[in-house]
């Protein structure tokens, strides 16, 4: 089955929707090492920014391909989101908020400009 760009994006969101039901759910493990290390122990978060990186990067291949004009940006907004998502699904244990989290994903790609012949593809959605 063939997926555009943006359903790729947003079926992100229902992958994590399904983790986040999950027993074994316990947030994202880079996020809490992060967060439970000293901040001057640089090397975790050398790790957590290398791993985001990683991830960023396949997040703004797929923006790009969708014909958003400032795929970093919008990269950003949607990276921003995603680790916002899983921090309040952990914190919460409720694990709809994945499906907020996709609603506001669609509002960030609807939202941005597109290149004229993307332009309609992303206001459908």
């Amino acid at each position: 089955m063939h997926c555009s760009p943006v359903e790729r994006i947003l079926a992100l969101f229902d992958l994590m929707q399904n983790w986040f039901k999950s027993e074994d759910f316990y947030g994202c493990v880079f996020i809490n090492a992060v967060a439970e290390h000293d901040k001057g122990n640089s090397w975790i978060q050398e790790i957590a920014n290398r791993h985001g990186e990683k991830i960023n990067a396949r997040l703004q291949a797929m923006v790009a391909q969708s014909g958003i004009q400032d795929p970093e940006l919008v990269t950003k907004k949607l990276s921003l989101l995603i680790d916002g998502t899983i921090v309040t699904a952990m914190v919460t244990g409720n694990g709809e908020v994945a499906h907020i989290g996709r609603l506001t994903a669609e509002d960030i790609l609807r939202s941005a400009p597109c290149t004229n012949n993307q332009a309609t593809k992303m206001h459908s959605i």
